[in-house]
């Protein structure tokens, strides 16, 4: 995220990561001369939209936009198919603002968002409890009925908040408004 509220991604490109189209010639971005600094295209977030936030890892990249939405592309988990221009997700309509997000690690498939309120959705791949819903059910990948308000909110615990939020291959952790840290998933296994 640029100074000016601008994105711009680099590297293979193979699940359109990178937010850009991609062409026969050239399937990664900035990894030939002459494209970086300025010759490195911005992705196109909408009409005067900005970034405040991003995550990524190898399949797709999501940022928070200025007005709290989450907006992704690549191969991401709330769509689950190949989108090179950022795609609005659908976290439900009583969250409030997205106010931070975390990517699944390089060979993860899921994410978490904190809103303005601290309460944490987490969606995409669960073999592992990753989401914290108390099972390994799959969320989002294309189905659109297990979004939106169809996503629940995972249990922090009674009165419980989070602060911030991250994602490992098949974990996540929460730290809590009380300075606590709260994990679920296999934590033991990965990064």
């Amino acid at each position: 995220v640029l100074d000016d509220g601008s994105v711009k991604c680099f590297g293979s490109n193979s699940y359109r990561a990178c937010g850009q189209p991609t062409d026969s010639t050239n399937t990664g971005f900035g990894n030939e001369p002459g494209e970086m600094g300025d010759d490195l295209p911005s992705v196109d977030l909408g009409e005067g939209r900005t970034a405040v936030q991003i995550c990524a890892n190898v399949a797709y990249s999501c940022v928070i936009d200025d007005l709290g939405g989450l907006r992704c592309w690549g191969n991401h988990p709330g769509r689950g198919d190949l989108m090179y221009a950022p795609d609005s997700v659908n976290v439900g309509s009583d969250t409030g603002a997205v106010v931070q997000i975390a990517c699944g690690g390089t060979n993860a498939y899921h994410m978490c968002a904190v809103f303005a309120d601290g309460r944490v959705k987490c969606w995409g791949s669960n073999g592992s409890g990753q989401l914290g819903l108390g099972n390994t059910n799959e969320r989002g990948l294309g189905y659109s009925w297990n979004m939106g308000d169809g996503l629940p909110y995972v249990d922090l615990g009674t009165g419980r908040t989070a602060l911030q939020v991250t994602a490992g291959d098949i974990h996540s952790c929460a730290l809590l408004d009380n300075l606590q840290v709260k994990c679920w998933g296999n934590a033991a296994y990965g990064q």
